[in-house]
C-alpha cells in the first residue's frame, strides 16, 4: 500500500508539474497572441471608415487587408512628416503654441504627453535627474530602491524621486543625506524605465556594474 501511494503521488505530482509547466510556457504565448489580436482589431476599427472611402473612390474590390496595409502606411508618413515639421525651427515654436494651449485646456494631456515620450524614449519625456541608488530607510536596513537625484541642498542633502511601476510619473520624493545615494552616471533615465514597466523584470541586467578598469 506504500509503496502504491508513493507511486500514485509520484504520478500526481509529474502530471501537476508538466501540466503547469505547459501553462506557464503556452500562456504568455496566448496572452501576447491575444494583445496583438486585440491591438490590430482595435487599430483596424479605427481606421475601417478610411479604408471604406478608399474602397469607394479608389479600388472598388480592394480587400481589407490591403486597405488596412495602405491606411497604416498613411498614418506612418503622417507621424514622420509632423516629427520633421516640429523639428524645424518655426515647427518648433507653431507646435509649442498649439502644445501650451492643449496642456491648459485638456486635463490630462500633459501627463499623458510626457508618460508616451517616457515610453519611447524621446527627449521630451517627464523624469530627469542622475540615475542613483538609494538607502530611503537608512544604513541600517539592506533596501535599495532605483531613484533620481533631482536637487542638491547647500547643505548637502539630496533630493531622490524613487519612481512607482508601472507608472513611473508617479512616486515618492525623497531628501536623503549624500552617504545615502550611490549615484550610477553608467545608466540612462531610458533604460530604468524598462523594468519599471515590467515590475522589475531586466532589473539586473539594468544594475549590471560595469567592469572596472585595470
Amino acid at each position: 500500500m506504500t509503496e502504491q501511494a508513493t507511486e500514485s503521488g509520484g504520478l500526481g505530482r509529474f502530471i501537476k508539474q508538466t501540466l503547469i509547466g505547459g501553462i506557464v510556457v503556452l500562456l504568455p504565448l496566448t496572452l501576447i497572441v491575444a494583445f496583438f489580436h486585440w491591438l490590430f482589431k482595435w487599430v483596424t476599427g479605427i481606421i475601417q471608415p478610411l479604408t471604406n472611402l478608399l474602397r469607394e473612390h479608389v479600388w472598388i474590390d480592394m480587400p481589407d487587408a490591403a486597405g488596412h496595409a495602405i491606411v497604416i502606411t498613411i498614418i506612418v508618413l503622417l507621424c514622420f512628416i509632423a516629427g520633421y515639421t516640429v523639428s524645424t525651427r518655426v515647427g518648433n515654436w507653431a507646435w509649442g503654441s498649439v502644445d501650451s494651449w492643449l496642456a491648459s485646456r485638456l486635463p490630462g494631456y500633459k501627463a499623458l504627453k510626457e508618460l508616451v515620450a517616457q515610453v519611447l524614449g524621446h527627449g521630451g519625456g517627464a523624469l530627469r535627474g542622475e540615475v542613483c541608488l538609494v538607502k530611503a530607510y537608512g544604513q541600517g536596513i539592506d533596501i535599495l530602491m532605483i531613484g533620481l537625484v533631482t536637487a542638491r541642498h547647500a547643505d548637502g542633502y539630496l533630493t531622490v524621486f524613487v519612481p512607482f511601476g508601472p507608472v513611473p510619473t508617479a512616486g515618492f520624493i525623497y531628501h536623503v543625506a549624500p552617504e545615502l545615494v550611490e549615484l550610477r552616471p553608467d545608466i540612462k533615465i531610458d533604460a530604468v524605465m524598462k523594468p519599471l514597466f515590467a515590475a522589475g523584470i531586466g532589473a539586473a541586467e539594468v544594475l549590471k556594474r560595469p567592469p572596472r578598469a585595470p
